[in-house]
């Protein structure tokens, strides 16, 4: 049974009322037709309970846009969104093309700073989300009462003589249900072990975000990174207005998960009476990022399952924290966003 609107309803119950479904749900696809996001394609994603988003299969099938019952989510940066073919790893910098969006995939090999590492350059982050997917599919299925909406796709992160690894996403969401459900897995395809390093950038932005905005993380300890100062976890789960020359404030969060790792984060807006839920496996993923940046004109918070400190894969490996995926391996993660009423 779906739930429409407040009314529970069956597949039969809703093709009475429904010639199309379009009318209340599913997927559109379009292509960008202006500026640096220039013929990128695009899939609208509306689940039929308020919760609308944007996937950007040129960009990883990451998640640019986000709303719900017509208020913004996510945070979209002032590059704006931009197309894969300005990326270049030997050249880019890393603001040029984060357009942010409610999901930015860092890795598959690189998470942090850019690096020299083994006599080749990786840049901040990774590259993973400036590839475009390959045998791209919409998902538009029923499962008894349940419809199953949303996309699936393929990126490969190869290079002659080096790694040849692949990440398979598929991007759900159900009728009625306020959720996103990302499946993702990593094979390597090679013939040598790589290192392996994810990165989920969840971000949020104006107007969820704001002084009426709260964090509920269940943190066992918080660990101040960088330039940012032990006294700045007292007010990690606070926002303000922007504020000129703000600093970035960066946590790492030992989470406490469930018997099964299962861990629930929040960010709450009372204002606005919903917030949102980031749902993971601390055994899959875990540690957990935090960036507050409340800088006028880069007003943001970033919520980031991983399985790093986001060091780089040079100081990660120093470290004793860099994962590997060996030959012949594959790796599952999950993510559920969510909306909470």
């Amino acid at each position: 049974m779906a739930n429409i609107y407040g009314e529970k309803l069956s597949k039969r119950d809703i093709l009475e009322r429904v010639s199309d479904l379009s009318q209340i749900c599913g997927t559109k696809a379009y292509q960008l037709s202006e500026g640096k996001s220039k013929g990128m394609r695009a899939i609208d994603i509306k689940t039929g309970g308020g919760l609308s988003y944007t996937v950007l299969p040129d960009r990883g099938l990451d998640i640019a846009w986000a709303e719900y019952k017509g208020i913004p989510i996510s945070f979209i940066s002032k590059s704006g969104i931009v197309s894969p073919q300005y990326f270049c790893t030997d050249k880019s910098v890393w603001g040029e093309s984060f357009y942010g969006g409610l999901l930015t995939t860092c890795g598959l090999m690189q998470v942090g700073n850019g690096c020299v590492y083994k006599q080749r350059k990786y840049n901040a982050h990774g590259k993973i989300s400036n590839i475009p997917c390959e045998k791209k599919g919409i998902i538009h299925e029923w499962e008894k009462d349940e419809l199953i909406m949303g996309v699936k796709g393929i990126m490969n992160e190869s290079l002659l003589y080096r790694e040849n690894l692949q990440l398979r996403r598929t991007i759900t969401s159900k009728l009625g249900e306020n959720k996103i459900h990302i499946n993702d897995v990593v094979e390597n395809n090679g013939f040598q072990r790589e290192p392996l390093m994810m990165l989920y950038h969840i971000n949020f932005g104006y107007p969820f975000l704001g002084e009426d905005t709260f964090l509920d993380i269940p943190s066992e300890d918080i660990i101040p990174v960088g330039d940012t100062k032990q006294e700045d976890t007292q007010e990690y789960d606070r926002f303000h207005q922007p504020k000129a020359n703000y600093s970035s404030k960066v946590f790492h969060h030992k989470l406490k998960g469930d018997r099964e790792g299962n861990v629930c984060c929040k960010i709450i807006n009372n204002k606005f009476n919903f917030g949102v839920s980031i749902e993971f496996n601390n055994k899959q993923l875990w540690n957990f990022t935090q960036w507050k940046n409340l800088c006028q004109g880069d007003f943001v918070v970033g919520l980031e399952p991983c399985n790093n400190y986001g060091m780089g894969i040079e100081n990660e490996e120093q470290n004793g924290s860099l994962e590997y995926i060996e030959p012949g391996e594959s790796r599952e993660f999950n993510v559920i966003i969510g909306i909470i009423e």
